[in-house]
């Protein structure tokens, strides 16, 4: 299995320089994607700019991460628990300027 993340704060995505001008009918690859989004069009009348417009559609489609602290979890979560309490380790150490303890670094290893 394999995951890969990446954050990308909405206000800092830019267009790329060939997308810079106009998409679809006059529209801007974010305002294809809004009107994607709010069912107004739909991905069959894209013209140009297919797979940005998609991506775009896909990433800021699925909205902000879930909060996870009302999860009620049971056995069968026992991996979920595992995963997310590595996660949360590693991602301190990091967060603090310290090395990860090894799960993440052999992680970022096999990629």
């Amino acid at each position: 299995m394999s995951l890969g993340v990446a954050y990308t704060p909405r206000s800092a995505v830019r267009p790329r320089r060939g997308d810079a001008g106009r998409s679809t009918g006059g529209l801007s690859m974010d305002q294809v994607a809004d009107r994607i989004l709010r069912g107004r069009m739909t991905t069959d009348e894209i013209t140009s700019n297919f797979v940005a417009i998609q991506d775009w559609v896909s990433q800021i489609g699925q909205g902000a991460i879930a909060r996870r602290e009302n999860d009620h979890l049971g056995r069968s979560d026992t991996l979920v628990i595992l995963l997310r309490k590595l996660w949360e380790r590693e991602l301190r150490a990091l967060a603090e300027g310290r090395p990860p303890k090894g799960s993440l670094r052999n992680y970022l290893r096999q990629g």
